[in-house]
């Protein structure tokens, strides 16, 4: 594979993202932007977070057999920082490690001893309540702002970091190489990976219907094509009902009249069930002419009865 073409292929498309996303932000020209509504705060961070996972894994295949000097750390002394230049904002540094999904624990709920409430009319018609008084409903939750907006200054400078990283890959990869040389020598090492495992922040997969991925692997697998004829079973488990067993049927019956392929046969119901288990199977048959002849005979059984098709 040629990873220097991918390399400049990718970037190109970064570079696109990252101008579209401070055009997202009003940030065009000398505009400058400090406060961006909730909408337009959401719309770019499911933009952004998906385009700092993918320069994160540009910079992981930019450092591949890259080798570079290790930098002897020296120590620094007293007063020797360079004082920082008033009204000069620096660049920060691109993150180069994806962040660690949270794992939220679920809160015990450690409910107090019940008390008792009665309630009842005295012989006044009074309304009496006999126990512990009745807690007032919660009040919502405040705005985070009176006006509706949000801060932009950290996704501003996230965009400045991945805009800075991108123009210069090579450096990046050479942090890289420099954070695993140090790991290596550490005799503590931390046994972190720049990209974690699974999906990578901000992607999101596709919803795809539960017949579409067992339809895939059916048609896949013989493979049928444009203009097949075939019998279509719908099979319940035990405890799915019918109703949903047609909802299945006809998505089935839309995805394969989508590929071409014609259902002559269609079978929804319950034919081989594991007690009351819920779920349902997906079978294909690819008919010609003999086979149509021997799937209307006539047949008595438990699991199916049918008649001769006249």
């Amino acid at each position: 594979m040629d990873w220097d073409h991918a390399i400049k292929r990718n970037s190109e498309v970064l570079a696109g993202i990252v101008e579209s996303l401070f055009v997202m932000l009003g940030l065009v020209g000398e505009a400058t932007v400090s406060r961006i509504s909730w909408p337009a705060y959401r719309a770019v961070l499911r933009v952004l977070r998906p385009a700092e996972s993918a320069m994160r894994r540009l910079i992981v295949v930019a450092a591949r057999g890259l080798v570079v000097k290790s930098m002897v750390s020296r120590p620094r002394k007293a007063g020797a920082a360079k004082p920082r230049k008033k009204g000069v904002l620096r660049v920060p540094s691109f993150q180069l490690f994806d962040p660690q999904p949270r794992i939220v624990f679920p809160r015990r709920r450690t409910s107090k001893r019940a008390v008792p409430r009665i309630h009842f009319f005295n012989t006044d018609g009074e309304f009496i309540t006999i126990g512990p008084p009745i807690r007032p409903a919660k009040t919502p939750a405040r705005a985070k702002s009176a006006d509706g907006l949000v801060n932009a200054a950290r996704v501003i400078r996230r965009l400045e970091a991945l805009e800075s990283a991108l123009a210069d890959l090579p450096r990046q990869a050479k942090r890289l190489v420099r954070w695993r040389m140090r790991e290596e020598k550490s005799e503590n090492p931390s046994f972190k990976t720049p990209l974690r495992p699974g999906r990578p922040p901000g992607s999101r997969r596709r919803a795809v219907h539960l017949v579409d991925e067992l339809l895939d692997a059916c048609v896949t697998d013989l493979p049928y094509s444009s203009g097949d004829e075939v019998a279509l079973m719908i099979n319940g488990l035990g405890g799915t009902p019918i109703s949903e067993l047609y909802i299945l049927y006809g998505r089935a019956a839309e995805q394969l009249a989508s590929q071409g392929i014609k259902v002559t046969r269609s079978y929804v119901g319950e034919y081989c069930t594991s007690l009351d288990m819920a779920g349902a199977s997906v079978s294909l048959v690819k008919l010609d002419d003999e086979l149509k002849q021997c799937i209307d005979y006539e047949c008595d059984s438990m699991g199916l009865r049918q008649f001769q098709r006249h």
